[in-house]
């Protein structure tokens, strides 16, 4: 990828969080308190990226491809959007134990097992941050 292109998505990417952070301030006190954070956090990060990429933009050649591999790009875009669509018909909790260790063989982590602990851990995790 080129520093041109980095430049850009950085811009866009802090747009974006700006975007996400006055959508935030609409949610009701108590539970709009954590998007805000995170969104304050995403905005101060994509600041620094965004400086750090308009420094060096123009510094590597035009003949780098955006995408290395346009069929793994394809393909996790799709899986990405069958989990989001998913999640009405089997829950959010049996998506994400699905689509976590799917996603990472798929970016070439091929260590099942740890993929399967960190997916089983993070669905516990949400639970009982969320529902207990």
């Amino acid at each position: 990828m080129t520093r041109d292109y980095e430049c850009l998505i950085s811009i866009f990417l802090f747009g974006g969080s700006v975007g996400a952070f006055f959508t935030a301030q609409e949610f009701p006190d108590a539970s709009g308190i954590f998007p805000q954070m995170v969104t304050v956090l995403a905005i101060f990060l994509t600041a620094i990226l965004v400086i750090k990429s308009s420094m060096k933009a123009g510094t590597v050649p035009e003949r780098d491809p955006f995408f290395i591999h346009i069929p793994r790009f394809v393909i996790s875009c799709s899986m990405m959007l069958a989990y989001l669509f998913s999640i009405n018909f089997v829950g959010y909790f049996t998506s994400t134990a699905v689509f976590i260790p799917a996603l990472a063989y798929m970016l070439s982590y091929k260590n099942f097992k740890a993929s399967l602990y960190l997916s089983v851990g993070f669905v516990a995790a949400i639970y009982v941050i969320f529902v207990v």
